[in-house]
């Protein structure tokens, strides 16, 4: 994906199963205006040495609030969050690192 969209950022909350009870389920947190693009290869080769899944990279706002765990909606496509980062400290943007979920 190439170009700034809305992204949907999710947490994993319980959802109820219409008899009392709970399942697992998504919260909507936010919408955010960003991108997400594929990895690159040293990003995957980083990625397979620390044993981390990783397909697609993210850019959000700094203040975006994410963490690992939540997941990312763009269009029909969804993105377990692994890593959230701030390069180089300046807090203009983080970076991502998510992986798609395959339906």
């Amino acid at each position: 994906m190439i170009g700034i969209r809305k992204i949907a950022i999710q947490t994993p909350a319980g959802v109820s199963d219409g008899q009392g009870g709970f399942i697992d389920g998504w919260a909507h947190v936010s919408d955010e205006r960003g991108r997400i693009r594929p990895a690159t290869g040293r990003e995957l080769v980083a990625a397979e040495q620390a044993r981390t899944r990783l397909t697609h990279v993210a850019y959000l706002r700094s203040s975006a609030p994410i963490k690992p765990g939540d997941r990312l909606e763009s269009g029909d496509k969804f993105y377990d969050v692994h890593v959230v980062r701030i390069p180089g400290g300046r807090g203009l943007h983080c970076e991502i690192d998510c992986s798609e979920i395959q339906s």
